[in-house]
């Protein structure tokens, strides 16, 4: 058995790698001896990617925090949308393509809602500054009404799938006569 020490693995970085060793005899350095070369898949430096936050969400009196009609902004191109924003940094870096995907649930008795996938890959300094992508209402928010969501991204770094923390919310986007939030479109 012979120890590397952690710089060796550090600055390899993570990914697959070849490994092999070679042997020698130490009195003249000849007979060299190479190992089969191995395949090595090093996992050494951790993964973290900052979590989606819906932003603008509703507080009531009762301390229960909605994704509400309140919580929406009119973005140009998109209209009607909740916005998510994800902080630069982490494991984020330039030209990196996120799989974002945002997944409803109704109130028990409800349909089930078809999850809304997205795509968005880091521009300029968005992985360091951060980016904001939107939930747009007739897409993503109508087809829950009442019930909740949950958005989180994944991102292949290093030939490894990660994935970001769920952002989990209520959300209410119709009242009790079952018109939905004013300015929005009827779908």
């Amino acid at each position: 058995p012979f120890t590397l020490p952690s710089d060796v693995f550090v600055a390899a970085k993570n990914g697959k790698k070849i490994a092999r060793y070679i042997i020698t005899n130490p009195a003249n350095g000849s007979n060299a001896n190479p190992s089969v070369p191995t395949t090595v898949d090093a996992y050494v430096i951790p993964v973290t990617l900052p979590d989606p936050v819906i932003q603008n969400l509703y507080t009531n009196p009762g301390n229960i925090v909605y994704l509400n009609c309140s919580s929406l902004r009119d973005i140009p191109v998109v209209g009607k949308a909740a916005v998510v924003r994800v902080a630069g940094g982490g494991s984020l870096v330039a030209d990196l393509k996120l799989d974002f995907v945002w997944k409803g649930t109704p109130l028990p008795g409800g349909d089930d809602i078809p999850d809304y996938p997205f795509s968005k890959t880091l521009q300029g300094n968005e992985h360091t500054a951060g980016f904001e992508v939107y939930l747009p209402f007739n897409a993503a928010l109508r087809p829950i009404r009442d019930g909740r969501g949950v958005i989180s991204y994944t991102a292949e770094i290093d030939g490894r799938t990660h994935t970001s923390e769920d952002h989990d919310v209520r959300v209410v986007v119709v009242d009790n006569a079952g018109t939905f939030c004013p300015g929005t479109q009827d779908a």
